[in-house]
């Protein structure tokens, strides 16, 4: 994962697509690094879930 290039001295984000079974079916390492990025467990983070058939998706992210 790496920043995109930007214009010069403007730091650029991150696009972290995950796909939905990153949390059940081991030991969730990109969510992990997701949230270390972001600057740790109190940050602020915005989750869109798409494309689901599942009601309850967004909401299981809510820390």
């Amino acid at each position: 994962m790496s920043p995109s290039p930007g214009q010069d001295g403007i730091e650029r984000g991150y696009v972290i697509p995950i796909g939905g079974a990153e949390e059940k079916l081991s030991d969730p390492v990109i969510l992990k690094k997701f949230v270390e990025l972001c600057g740790g467990e109190k940050s602020r983070i915005i989750v869109i879930p798409t494309a689901s058939q599942l009601d309850d998706t967004g909401p299981r992210y809510v820390a």
